[in-house]
């Protein structure tokens, strides 16, 4: 089953520096290679980075002045990627 849970961009996209979390929550492979989630962190960040300019969430990539980014595993909860901003200024 997938559930998508989104919301609407404010009315006014900000143009101030952003600081910008984001937390990739993935299905556990029956059989791991690792305890963690392969793939390049910067490259699912790019690509959620981008995604975010192309849908008017956020007005320039450049903007983002802080980024921190996890991934992991998921056991009891839907897989999802979490993002949270915050103007720095």
């Amino acid at each position: 089953m997938t559930q998508w849970v989104t919301e609407q961009p404010p009315v006014n996209i900000s143009e101030n520096p952003l600081a910008v979390y984001v937390e990739f929550a993935v299905n556990k492979p029956k059989n791991p290679a690792n305890s963690y989630p392969t793939g390049d962190i910067d490259n699912y960040v790019k690509a959620v980075l981008d995604s975010l300019q192309s849908r008017m969430f956020l007005k320039d990539d450049k903007q983002v002045e802080y980024l921190e980014a996890t991934k992991r595993y998921v056991d009891n909860e839907i897989p999802h990627i979490k993002i949270t901003f915050k103007e720095t200024k």
